[in-house]
């Protein structure tokens, strides 16, 4: 399958996405190293507190994905496909991916 070109929009779209989830996945292993020792229950409502937006941001990027893609993949043609956003050149890369 060939690389898809998205929209500027598009791109920047999924690259807010993707980078707001790694910061919070950044954020929470630094949190979870530095504080876990001193578990207490203030600390882990905080790390749940963070946990949560993780959450949230992951599910943010698969949302954000998924709607880019379904305008120039069909889902259920392409069941096994992999894909990697190329945000410099606002494209998308799609990779059979092979059963073990």
């Amino acid at each position: 399958m060939e690389n898809i070109k998205i929209t500027t929009q598009e791109s920047e779209a999924v690259e807010r996405a993707y980078y707001e989830a790694q910061s919070y996945e950044a954020l929470m292993a630094i949190l979870s190293r530095q504080l876990n020792a001193g578990a207490n229950t203030m600390i882990a409502d905080m790390l749940h507190y963070y946990a949560g937006l993780c959450r949230k941001a992951q599910m943010k990027l698969k949302m954000v994905q998924d709607k880019v893609l379904a305008r120039y993949i069909d889902p259920e043609e392409n069941p096994n496909l992999i894909v990697h956003f190329d945000f410099e050149r606002e494209e998308v890369h799609p990779v059979e991916n092979e059963k073990v």
